[in-house]
């Protein structure tokens, strides 16, 4: 290793000369360890070969200098998390209620669920009705906000002929835990 020191005089250990070595090229072998220190050391005078593999720490380097390395393996999994709360029961049964509905112009009608059953959707099927429908209403029953249907109803009326004699089914699906 050779190091051109700065201007500060520093003779090295055990030679005979006693001149100052300012500027003079020095060997490792003029260096007593710990004599030099980093301000002995003019900059850029070292090269990446002449500095001893792990001796520099992320301290030695200014911020920005040095890059982030590649990203470590994926650590192993956590532990489990604790059980939560059981949820609310859901519907066991599932069936279809309906009500055979007649009139004369509109029809109106409900397919009423049972005792401890919900509605949770229904329809209407027009049964053959000749000409066009127009539906007035088709949703749970009671249609109130905030109450538990109980039924669905459809109200559906001729678009042709007010005074056409008119069939059809109303549909509940209603559910029950």
């Amino acid at each position: 290793m050779r190091i051109a020191c700065s201007g500060r005089t520093r003779p090295p250990a055990q030679t005979s000369r006693t001149s100052a070595y300012a500027g003079t090229l020095i060997t490792g072998k003029n260096v007593k360890d710990g004599s030099l220190t980093g301000r002995d050391v003019k900059a850029a005078s070292m090269t990446g070969r002449e500095i001893k593999d792990g001796s520099l720490t992320r301290n030695d380097f200014r911020a920005g200098e040095m890059r982030a390395g590649e990203p470590g393996p994926k650590g192993a999994p956590g532990p489990g998390g604790p059980t939560g709360d059981a949820g609310p029961a859901g519907a066991t049964t599932v069936v279809v209620r309906y009500a055979d509905v007649t009139g004369t112009g509109v029809i109106d009608g409900v397919a009423p669920c049972q005792p401890g059953e919900r509605a949770v959707g229904g329809g209407f099927d027009a049964a053959g009705n000749g000409g066009y429908l127009t539906t007035y209403h088709d949703g749970p029953s009671p249609a109130v906000n905030g109450a538990v249907p109980t039924g669905w109803k459809v109200t559906v009326g001729s678009q042709t002929n007010v005074n056409a004699a008119m069939s059809g089914r109303v549909y509940a699906v209603c559910a029950a835990p």
